[in-house]
């Protein structure tokens, strides 16, 4: 039972990644400023499929981790961070889910910039408590 509803304005945008997986890309490359992820134990985990999933699809990967990829495939060459902080009850969950990243980046061979420790990364993955936006 619903005794108040209340409006929020936290949440801009919401997609179905199935189906609108290029307003999503576009969204994460041109709009976003951050993002949140909480997937549980096992939405780290990468997919067979995923290392040889084509980046530049106009589908969908099927894994988290892949959509992450992808995602941060998409970003311009002017903007250089991805904010996005896991909130996964996960030890070490920003560490954890930049080190599946990059192995995936590594197994599917993409630049550099998306392997951590390179000096070009493309993206930055922070635990949300680290209060590093």
């Amino acid at each position: 039972m619903i005794d108040e509803p209340i409006e929020v304005a936290s949440i801009d945008r919401a997609f179905d990644a199935h189906y609108e997986w290029p307003a999503v890309v576009r969204y994460f490359a041109e709009e976003a400023e951050i993002a949140v992820s909480n997937v549980g134990d096992r939405g780290y985990d990468c997919l067979a499929e995923d290392s040889a999933y084509d980046f530049t699809s106009h589908w969908a990967p099927r894994s988290f981790t892949a959509k992450l990829l992808a995602s941060a495939r998409a970003l311009p060459p002017g903007r250089q961070t991805y904010p996005f902080p896991p909130t996964e009850l996960v030890s070490g969950n920003g560490g954890r889910l930049t080190r599946i990243i990059s192995e995936l980046a590594a197994a599917s061979c993409q630049p550099d910039a998306f392997r951590s420790g390179s000096p070009n990364q493309s993206y930055s993955l922070t635990p949300l408590w680290a209060g590093r936006f």
